[in-house]
């Protein structure tokens, strides 16, 4: 039996990094969690996982950037994306510290 066929019969599909990178790009935007996504693409979730965490590698960690706020500001809120792992809102200025102190303990974390 060939290589394709037992593939097939498993009923695995292969793919093409760019179709790997549009369904981790659709995950992203979806809101499901990646088990879900996962089984409704017909995805193994270690394989979607793995894709996953190849793509976060590709991309350079940009670190954590302190930023200093000159005098009194008016309250907003401020959301903080971390590549397409992370996303911390933060609504009072009394949150930063915690906010700076969760980022550095999640650095380097890996996803999934």
């Amino acid at each position: 039996m060939t290589q394709a066929r037992r593939k097939a019969k498993r009923g695995r599909q292969p793919s093409t990094p760019e179709e790997r990178t549009a369904l981790v790009a659709a995950f992203e935007r979806s809101g499901d969690s990646a088990a879900t996504f996962a089984r409704e693409h017909g995805i193994a979730y270690s394989t979607f996982c793995s894709w996953r965490r190849q793509q976060a590698a590709d991309v350079p960690s940009p670190g954590f950037v302190e930023v200093a706020l000159d005098g009194p500001t008016t309250p907003v809120g401020l959301v903080v994306e971390v590549g397409s792992r992370m996303r911390l809102h933060v609504r009072a200025p009394d949150q930063v510290e915690l906010a700076a102190q969760l980022i550095r303990a999640l650095e380097g974390t890996e996803p999934c």
